[in-house]
This record gives C-alpha cells, structure tokens and sequence, in this order.
C-alpha cells in the first residue's frame, strides 16, 4: 500500500488520466481532481480531517433527466435524486476498490451528500462539503442560489467524492456560469432564502422538502434551481 503516496511528477498526468477513467467507467458524468492543499483555510471542510494521509480529492458528479425539474410536486425529482445518491455512493465505494487494487493508493469514499457526517452543532452543514471540494477540482462555480453551475450539466448534478493518498494535480479553476446582472433565482424563492450574495440554508430546508397530503416526501420547492438561465449548462445560455 501507498506506493503511489508520492508519485513522480513525469507519472502524476498518466496516474490522473487513468483514474479519470475509472470513474467515468463507473458511470460518473463528470470528474475533477483537486490538490489536498487547496482546502486549506476552508472552515471545517478539509479533507484532512477526515483522512489525515489524504493528498487529493476526487469529485464526480451524475446529472439528473432534465424532465424531472419540470414535474410539481416534484415526487419524481425526489425519488431519482435519491437514486442517484445511491448510484454515487456505489460509484465511490467501487472506484476506492478500484484505486487501492490496481494504484496500491489508499482511498476513502464519501457518503453521497455527506449525509453521515452532519455536525451536531450545525444540521445544515457537514464536515466535508462536496460542493466546495466541487469547486475546487474545476467542475463548476456557484450561481446566487448556492447550486453548482457545471458548464454541461448546469446545475443538474448530484456529487460524490473519493479522499486518496494519490499526489495528483488539481484540475484548473472552472468559468463562472452566473450572470453578474441576473438575480432570477433570488426573486424566485418564496422562502426569502437568497440575498444574492449567500443562501440562508436553514430557511430554504425548512421550505423544501415536505410531506404531500398523503404523507409522501417530495420536494415542494425547486424554484431556485428551475428558474436558472443556466440550469441545463452553457449551451442554454
């Protein structure tokens, strides 16, 4: 184990091509890498604290059908986006196997969300933040509703993501999708959530998922992520 811990920096581009290549055979749409170093001074969110051996991060993400944002109530959304937590925790699970059998690395999978590992002082926030390790390995920018902007997928991704002692590269910084002058979304949230410069989370997860008059969750408000010019990607723009 850990033979790759400090690879040669004329190795490190092959290594990360191939372990691009493991995930999107496991069925992610997206991968980015990012340097372990490029947490730091990330409040609670570095990898490290996980993982103390962790070099980078890996982070893929699943897109959901763009038909199901267009269903209210949005039981469909809800049930896939909880099908795809299972698919992105399987993709973790399998591509840590993969990694420490065929890269002798050490690999740690991240619960799709980071449902397991909520601070107890802090129900909206986790210890380790896909979203931002997301950003920081190149998949995408936040738009004003806080929801990652892929250049592809918009902000129709889910994300998982792997920890490893692999020395890799960070993948570069990923263009801003969100309009300077556009504030639809922050007019659109009937929770008053958005102030287009933050998200209060607490307000908006008080407002989003529910239970239907048959007692059924769904997703009662996704008006933020529906009303977004950019919400299929650069090519809506």
């Amino acid at each position: 184990m850990g033979r790759w811990f400090k690879n040669p920096a004329g190795q490190a581009s092959a290594i990360k091509e191939e372990v691009r290549k493991i995930f999107f055979r496991l069925g992610a749409h997206a991968v980015g890498i990012a340097a372990a170093g490029d947490f730091d001074g990330t409040d609670g969110h570095h990898p490290a604290e996980l993982f103390p051996a962790c070099r980078s991060v890996i982070v893929y993400g699943m897109a959901v059908p763009k038909g199901t944002m267009s269903v209210h109530p949005s039981i469909v959304f809800k049930q896939f986006t909880g099908i795809m937590r299972i698919e992105l925790d399987r993709i973790g699970y399998d591509g840590a196997i993969k990694l420490e059998r065929t890269l002798s690395a050490l690999a740690v999978p991240i619960p799709s969300g980071g449902l397991h590992l909520r601070r107890e002082d802090d129900p909206t926030g986790g210890r380790f933040s896909t979203r931002r390790a997301a950003i920081l390995a190149g998949l995408g920018m936040p738009g004003k509703n806080g929801l990652l902007l892929h250049a592809r997928y918009g902000n129709t991704l889910s994300l998982g993501a792997v920890l490893t002692n692999l020395d890799l590269p960070s993948d570069p910084p990923a263009e801003p999708l969100c309009p300077d002058d556009c504030y639809v979304c922050v007019d659109a949230c009937p929770a008053g959530a958005l102030t287009g410069e933050g998200v209060d989370a607490r307000r908006c997860l008080m407002n989003v998922e529910l239970n239907d008059a048959r007692g059924i969750e769904t997703v009662n408000c996704s008006a933020c992520r529906t009303v977004c010019p950019m919400r299929f990607g650069r090519q809506y723009r």
